[in-house]
């Protein structure tokens, strides 16, 4: 199957789901051959399976559910080899197998995890690349109050179009970078550049963050924007007596 990929046009997650179908098959039928050859009479064996059936459900619920929920994603396709995914905060990757008990994924750091397939049924999921692989980033950063934000806007956008930095470079009007005005916090006007990310620089998102990061930081300090940073002021209620020494 993954031989005559190329020639059939085939891609890589469908050949996937053929070849551990086929894989699968083959197996059973097989087994199925082997008890015939040895001269096991499958009906009687069909009676035994079935009184058996009961026990071994109850002993084997996990396996069977993951195997069930391999076979669910195989055909809906929801996820597929070379998706990247994310199942919580800490965990993304790109999934590299889709097999009946469960789905590798590879880490940015080169790590394979190894999930149970009922996880991925039962649990949210963010496929990050279902139907393509452009993304939006959002990029936080704040600036000092009094800062004219007209200004500031222009000046990034503008020296963003000029920058190398990876991001789509297109003139629909739902690609264009933008740069959102948030909340006037505590001590800074907070915004979020945002802009459209495709191919592996959306796989790596803290990679493709820290780029943006640096360039308004390097921005902003270049043209005098002032950055913020947290201030308090600390009141006494009794007389405070303060002593200077040389």
């Amino acid at each position: 199957i993954y031989s005559l990929r190329k020639k059939y046009d085939i891609n890589y997650s469908t050949a996937t789901l053929l070849a551990n179908m086929g894989y699968y098959f083959i197996l059973t039928l097989a087994f199925l051959i082997a008890l015939k050859s040895i001269g096991l009479d499958l009906s009687s064996l069909a009676i035994v399976a079935g009184a058996l059936s009961v026990g071994i459900g109850f002993g084997l619920q996990n396996i069977v559910s993951n195997f069930v929920s391999g076979i669910i994603m195989m055909f809906e396709k929801s996820i597929k080899v070379g998706d990247y995914i994310q199942i919580d905060q800490t965990t993304r990757g790109e999934v590299v197998d889709i097999s009946m008990r469960s789905t590798v994924i590879k880490t940015n750091d080169n790590i394979n995890l190894i999930i149970p397939n009922q996880t991925f049924i039962q649990n949210q999921v963010i496929n990050w690349t279902m139907n393509d692989d452009i993304v939006r980033f959002r990029v936080p950063f704040g600036v000092a109050y009094g800062t004219d934000i007209d200004k500031m806007e222009k000046i990034l956008l503008e020296e963003l179009q000029k920058s190398n930095l990876p991001f789509i470079r297109s003139k629909n009007e739902n690609l264009i970078p933008r740069i959102v005005f948030i909340e006037m916090g505590n001590s800074s006007l907070n915004f979020e550049l945002f802009v459209w990310v495709n191919g592996k620089f959306a796989r790596m998102p803290r990679r493709t963050r820290s780029k943006f990061l640096k360039f308004i930081y390097k921005k902003l300090n270049e043209y005098g924007f002032e950055i913020p940073f947290p201030q308090n002021d600390i009141h006494f209620r009794t007389p405070l007596e303060v002593k200077l020494e040389k």
